[in-house]
């Protein structure tokens, strides 16, 4: 265990979302404490009006506080590299919270992508590159490929006489950019690898992408001939894809998890002042019926993502379904929950003035990221007929 700057240190629990297994599903007295001290620096550093704006890039004095006082993007990463402790539950408890605010810090991109990307790049790379993102000295993101139903990559590394790579192409809707280094998933003559591309290295060029999501920012990249260093070869760079993938499903049903809370509330707390005919409106059976059907939802959401990111975390061999699952259940938990709060609202929850557009715009793009609700419906059932091909069985 760790301390980070002059702020907290997380303790790691191997994963478990309760020491005792005899326990209620829930978060132990630290990871409640983490969610606290999290919720705490957003009310008071976050604020909607950053997202509302639109292309704002990320809110680097919040991000460096979450960096060296909190230890945030250290969370996964050993204490030889300044990590902080704690593992992928906490990292799921903060971007939930980063839901309920939308703040706008690459919380994303660095922590749930690039650390375990590095870190499973083997320790060397992890030494080199993991001290200056825990610290907040380097924003980091992972690229590839988003559209799985692409025939042809989009990608492609020629490796030059000199020892050296070189990338060709373009890849849509990159979170977390601008950053300083990328880690590229591009495919070479044979088969996929890694390779770390810096931010500003000559024949990258950023197209920002148009995005009714304005509290991310999203670019196309392009790539003529940009000079890369490889990291990782076809058969790591296959299992990193596979991490990174399963890790960024987890983590933005956290988002949407935290997205549908902050939702229920401002629904609730509007039916309860509202009034219509004389009476609150949350007095009417069709509110009433509006709101429990959100909580049925949000506690749906809730058990599918913690216990993905247990899965996750504890190394599960039922970890890739838990993670697909998570992403099903929120990308489409999140819709109806979305979809309440307007009715809830009526038109005042239309308008532009109200928050609630933001919430349902970050559901609907993090709910296509990284697959969609279709997608991983798909791979849960390619899973479980390979088990039943293999004379494993489903259950």
């Amino acid at each position: 265990m760790t301390t980070v700057g002059q702020g907290h240190s997380w303790p790691a629990v191997h994963g478990s979302l309760c020491d005792d297994a005899q326990r209620s599903f829930g978060l132990t007295s630290e990871q409640s404490d983490l969610r606290q001290t999290v919720r705490q620096l957003l009310a008071r550093r976050s604020d909607l009006e950053a997202a509302r704006s639109g292309g704002v890039s990320h809110d680097m004095g919040l991000w460096r506080t979450m960096c060296v006082d909190l230890g945030l993007t250290g969370l996964g990463v050993t204490e030889e590299l300044g990590g902080s402790g704690g593992g992928f539950v906490e990292v799921v408890i903060v971007a939930e919270e980063l839901g309920r605010t939308l703040a706008a810090v690459p919380f994303l991109s660095c922590a749930v992508l690039a650390v375990p990307a590095l870190n499973a790049a083997g320790p060397d790379i992890a030494a080199e590159y993991l001290p200056d993102i825990v610290r907040g000295d380097s924003v980091a993101t992972v690229v590839l490929d988003q559209d799985q139903s692409a025939g042809e990559p989009r990608l492609l590394a020629t490796q030059l006489a000199a020892g050296t790579w070189s990338l060709t192409g373009h890849v849509r809707a990159v979170i977390g950019l601008p950053a300083d280094l990328l880690l590229v998933f591009a495919q070479a003559r044979d088969g996929l690898r890694l390779f770390a591309v810096s931010g500003s290295a000559s024949g990258l060029k950023l197209r920002p992408a148009p995005s009714l999501d304005l509290s991310r920012t999203y670019s196309d990249l392009v790539f003529d001939g940009t000079e890369a260093r490889l990291l990782a070869d076809v058969d790591s760079a296959c299992s990193i894809q596979r991490l990174v993938r399963r890790r960024a499903a987890v983590a933005l049903a956290g988002e949407m998890l935290g997205g549908a809370v902050a939702c229920l509330d401002a629904a609730t707390e509007y039916a309860k002042v509202r009034n219509q005919f004389g009476r609150p409106i949350g007095s009417f059976q069709a509110i009433k019926h509006r709101c429990a059907d959100m909580v049925v939802d949000v506690e749906g959401m809730r058990s599918s993502t913690w216990y993905g990111a247990w899965a996750i975390a504890a190394g599960e061999p039922d970890a890739s379904i838990a993670a697909s699952t998570a992403k099903v259940w929120c990308s489409d938990a999140a819709k109806r929950v979305m979809a309440s709060g307007l009715q809830v609202h009526g038109g005042i929850g239309f308008t532009w003035e109200h928050d609630l557009h933001l919430f349902m715009k970050r559901s609907q793009f993090a709910g296509l990221s990284y697959g969609d609700a279709a997608f991983h419906r798909n791979r849960v059932a390619e899973i479980l007929r390979a088990r039943l091909v293999s004379g494993v069985g489903v259950f």
